[in-house]
């Protein structure tokens, strides 16, 4: 079995390093790494050049412009040449010896499709100290809880080649919850397993902000909608919709004026 990861990168030049070598010193060694650039403008293709230099498993992708992360992902996946096939955060790394585990557990149970496992976030503090806190998804997965949000992140994720052959890839319209809609779409048909170890650790962006966070919620919570079936299914997407608006408070008038954007849009 040979397994692809891809990290699609967009001015990643500070985190890119750490993320490559956590793939390099795994055990396993029958991987390849695509790189999709995004429209970076700044070192990290020299960077990853640096790498490629002296590792031939490692590709870089060019792209003239920034597509998105769905359709920098769906490029690695139609050129990956790997049985398994998994996604990583410029800014994340692999754990120690993730690889092989992962492919043990694939030649084991040929009728899984998928896989998720544990990860750790890590906060730089404004003390200079690192934090981290284990996330730790439910052991069986769940399609009704999934409804009420989603609680698998995509970087801790495998997949096999072939489920994209089945269902299709990630849907480059999903500006912010792309992983969200895919688990959505597949769930029903396909249920994962889950690994008993840490997969990844994640580096939380500071930079992220509050806006992106609700476009994303609310992404989400129009996905949680559109994918329910039935009366007590609908009653998951209004309580996921009750945690949305939780995020905006005291704001309320903040509210009014994103939801009244959204719905004219």
């Amino acid at each position: 079995m040979k397994l692809s990861i891809i990290i699609p990168v967009l001015n990643v030049e500070k985190y890119i390093s750490k993320a490559i070598e956590s793939i390099q010193n795994q055990s396993f060694k029958n991987w390849e790494l695509i790189v999709v650039d995004d429209g970076c403008t700044d070192k990290t293709e020299e960077i990853v050049q640096r790498f490629m230099e002296k590792d031939g498993r490692i590709k870089f992708i060019p792209t003239k412009k920034n597509v998105g992360i769905s359709a920098a992902i769906n490029k690695g996946i139609k050129i990956a040449k790997g049985d398994i096939i998994g996604y990583l955060g410029a800014d994340d790394w692999y754990d120690k010896d993730v690889f092989s585990d992962v492919i043990i557990f694939f030649e084991q149970h040929p009728e899984i499709m998928w896989i998720y496992g544990d990860s750790y976030n890590v906060y730089n503090m404004p003390n200079g100290e690192t934090r981290e806190i284990k996330l730790t998804p439910l052991v069986q997965f769940d399609y009704q809880k999934m409804l009420g949000g989603n609680y698998i992140g995509l970087q801790n994720v495998f997949f096999r080649k072939a489920l994209f052959e089945k269902v299709g890839l990630f849907d480059p319209k999903i500006l912010y919850a792309t992983d969200y809609e895919f688990w959505l779409r597949i769930g029903r048909d396909f249920i994962p397993k889950k690994l008993s170890r840490v997969i990844s650790y994640n580096l939380q962006d500071e930079n992220y902000s509050s806006i992106k966070r609700r476009e994303q919620c609310w992404d989400a919570l129009k996905l949680s909608w559109r994918y329910s079936c039935g009366l007590k299914e609908k009653l998951k997407a209004v309580k996921y919709f009750l945690r949305f608006i939780k995020t905006f408070l005291p704001s309320l008038p903040k509210l009014k004026l994103f939801i009244t954007r959204r719905f004219k849009a």
